[in-house]
C-alpha cells in the first residue's frame, strides 16, 4: 500500500513538472544559435579574460600563411598543445582568408620553464 502511494506522489509530481517547464521552441534555439555564431564571426574570444581591451581592427588569419613559434623553453607537451590549437584555430585549412583585411602570420609561444610543476601560486600570464 505505501509503495502505490510513493509511485502515486512520484507521478503526481513528474506531471505538474512537466506541465510546469517551458516547451521546447526551435526556433528560439536556432535564433541563439545564430547570435552565437554572430559573435563568433565577430571576434569574440572565450573564455573571456579578466580583462579585455579592444581597438577595433579585425585581422585575418590564412592557415598556408600562419604558424605558431615556440621560443625559450620547448617539451612533447608544448608540441602537441600547439597541433591542437592549430586545428582548433584552422577547422577548414581550405578556407580563404578575407579580403581587405591585414593578416596575422606568427603567434609567438615563450615558455620559460617546461614541465613547471602546478600550484594555486602558478602564474599563467600572458603579455
Amino acid at each position: 500500500m505505501l509503495s502505490l502511494r510513493l509511485f502515486s506522489l512520484a507521478l503526481a509530481l513528474a506531471i505538474c513538472s512537466a506541465s510546469l517547464s517551458e516547451p521546447w521552441n526551435e526556433e528560439q534555439e536556432e535564433e541563439e544559435w545564430k547570435r552565437t555564431a554572430i559573435d563568433y564571426v565577430k571576434g569574440s574570444i572565450w573564455p573571456k579574460p579578466q580583462v579585455c581591451n579592444t581597438t577595433g581592427k579585425v585581422y585575418s588569419l590564412a592557415s598556408n600563411e600562419f604558424s605558431f613559434e615556440p621560443i625559450g623553453e620547448r617539451s612533447d607537451v608544448l608540441t602537441e598543445a600547439l597541433r591542437r590549437y592549430e586545428g582548433l584555430v584552422f577547422p577548414d585549412p581550405n578556407e580563404k582568408p578575407k579580403e581587405g583585411l591585414s593578416q596575422i602570420t606568427k603567434l609567438s609561444v615563450k615558455v620559460e620553464e617546461k614541465y613547471a610543476p602546478l600550484t594555486i601560486e602558478s602564474d599563467e600570464s600572458c603579455k
